[in-house]
């Protein structure tokens, strides 16, 4: 009995799949949804299909395009939850108020080889850089390289 097989044995016996059907694979949800605003620069994009797929269909296939720029972000993808799970992390951090768009092909497959049978894809807007505000100064004066004698307060 191979990992895949123990896998859906168990999702059977916890209620979780009703039935041993070896439909083709689903995306059954995007995180951040499509339409989230306000998701943090350092965000990762997940996405979760109906059942596990192999990493080795996803490069190419799970993408997370810059809207702006029309080009796909640089990361990497990593799987969890048996390959139920996977999440694609971006080397850098994102771009203040840009819209991001996730892709998934048609071209993931899952354990068995069957393709996906839709593709996805979903948009989220990251947040916007926060601002300060000067409350007090006391018009401090210090030598370069000196601390001032009173902090600066924001």
């Amino acid at each position: 009995i191979t990992a895949a097989d123990a896998l859906l044995i168990f999702q059977f016996v916890k209620g979780l799949r009703t039935s041993f059907d070896f439909r083709p694979p689903q995306v059954l949800a995007a995180i951040p949804a499509d339409g989230a605003a306000g998701v943090l620069l350092t965000a990762n994009a997940s996405v979760f299909f109906s059942e596990p797929v192999s990493s080795a269909t996803l490069q190419g296939n799970l993408r997370v395009i810059d809207t702006a720029t029309g080009l796909p972000l640089v990361g990497r993808i990593g799987a969890s939850q048996d390959g139920v799970l996977q999440t694609f992390f971006p080397d850098a951090p994102l771009e203040p108020l840009r819209t991001y768009r996730v892709e998934v092909s048609t071209g993931v497959k899952d354990l068995e080889g069957n393709a996906l049978t839709d593709s996805l894809t979903s948009a989220f807007q990251t947040q916007a850089l926060g601002t300060g505000v000067l409350v007090s100064t006391n018009n401090p004066v210090a030598a370069i390289n000196e601390l001032l004698p009173q902090p600066i307060v924001f």
